[in-house]
């Protein structure tokens, strides 16, 4: 399986001009940990979650609406493409302790993400049918607990 079978390609992102307190509702609104954060040309130019916006709030001494997403977001993209095989998405969110990767077209645009939760459903779906080449589901135990934990469990 690929990342293309399972990802969300709805995505809701928020633009480069954009505030805290605008993805903070996007957040609410959608019920969501993490937004991309896209340039004016779509093109995937960071992440902000929660946990950035309530950090920067704290450590900025400023509301929402004066804090920009460019001040608080990770500009650091860890992404993937619609073609990259479940277990390859797997192994980044591993790596770089992520609950979510975007996905991203040639240039970089953002067509969907993908999430841990959509990697579990599909090794559950998988492993009912049969299904070569996904990840199982002890795969995505491994990925949980490195993401979560002090120690990242090697990828295999």
């Amino acid at each position: 399986m690929i990342v293309a079978d399972i990802m969300t390609q709805e995505t809701r992102s928020c633009s480069l001009a954009a505030t805290l307190n605008d993805a903070a509702r996007l957040m609410w609104e959608h019920d969501l940990g993490a937004v991309p954060v896209v340039d004016a040309a779509g093109r995937v130019a960071g992440v902000i979650t929660d946990r950035d916006i309530a950090m920067a709030t704290y450590l900025q001494g400023q509301l929402l609406p004066a804090i920009s997403i460019a001040s608080a977001m990770s500009r650091q993209v860890y992404a993937c493409k619609p073609s990259d095989t479940l277990g390859a998405a797997r192994e980044m969110m591993m790596a770089h302790k992520l609950h979510r990767l975007p996905v991203v077209d040639d240039d970089g645009g953002l067509i969907g993400i993908v999430t841990l939760n959509d990697l579990s459903l599909a090794a559950l779906h998988a492993t009912k049918k049969r299904k070569k080449g996904a990840v199982t589901p002890t795969q995505i135990g491994e990925a949980v607990a490195a993401i979560f934990a002090g120690d990242a469990i090697a990828p295999g």
